[in-house]
């Protein structure tokens, strides 16, 4: 098993999927904190947008939820990005 992150959504996945998920821009979470913070800042800031546009909208309701947003059960897909793009 082996846990992925995009855009602070992490997921296991079995080790045979992780080529799957990296295609879709998921990172393998490395355990050294230093390293795997510096990367997921990285890959974040260059791609906050085009990935938020990638995510589902249950994806972007979690990262609105995680973020202390309120009122976005019922928002658009559209929306959503919207609201978490001006955070």
């Amino acid at each position: 098993m082996a846990i992925l992150v995009r855009s602070n959504v992490e997921i296991e996945v079995d080790d045979r999927l992780i080529d799957t998920y990296t295609a879709q821009g998921f990172v393998v979470y490395n355990p050294e904190p230093s390293k795997a913070v510096e990367e997921i800042e990285e890959v974040a800031a260059e791609t906050v947008e085009k990935d938020l546009s990638e995510l589902t909208v249950n994806e972007l309701k979690a990262l609105a939820k995680e973020n202390g947003f309120e009122g976005y059960s019922n928002l658009k897909k559209e929306e959503l990005i919207e609201m978490l793009k001006d955070e």
